[in-house]
């Protein structure tokens, strides 16, 4: 589990935003924001029972204002492609994923987000 203000250094590059290979789950709680990487291939024996990390491995459980899917750019360290995918810590609607968005910048990152799918009211997950 890292921090978001390592994430730079301590994040996988992805070859593609949107992709498996390098996606990371990431969670806003009060304190901080925490990520983790979705699926570690090389990492035996498989700690986690489902073979995939999980929002809640990043808060025990326990509460937190939203979380989602974030890739790092391979060519831009500081560039982070993030979604609003959660399962269980989804974006409540589009100024919650504005504010986490904002999170994200303030650490120094520019964010792409693929935004919010008025017709279905959740965040987008696919970039376009």
């Amino acid at each position: 589990m890292g921090f978001l203000p390592d994430a730079a250094t301590a994040m996988i590059p992805a070859r593609r935003p949107g992709g498996r290979e390098g996606c990371h789950l990431w969670v806003i709680i009060p304190s901080d924001v925490r990520f983790i990487l979705e699926v570690a291939p090389n990492v035996r024996p498989p700690p986690l029972s489902l073979g995939v990390a999980k929002h809640t491995n990043l808060t025990g459980g326990g509460p937190a204002c939203c979380g989602g899917e974030v890739w790092l750019d391979p060519a831009n360290a500081r560039k982070l492609y993030a979604t609003g995918g959660s399962g269980r810590y989804p974006p409540k609607n589009l100024a919650q994923l504005e504010d986490a968005i904002t999170v994200f910048t303030a650490y120094g990152f520019e964010v792409v987000c693929p935004g919010w799918d008025e017709d279905n009211d959740i965040a987008e997950r696919v970039f376009r």
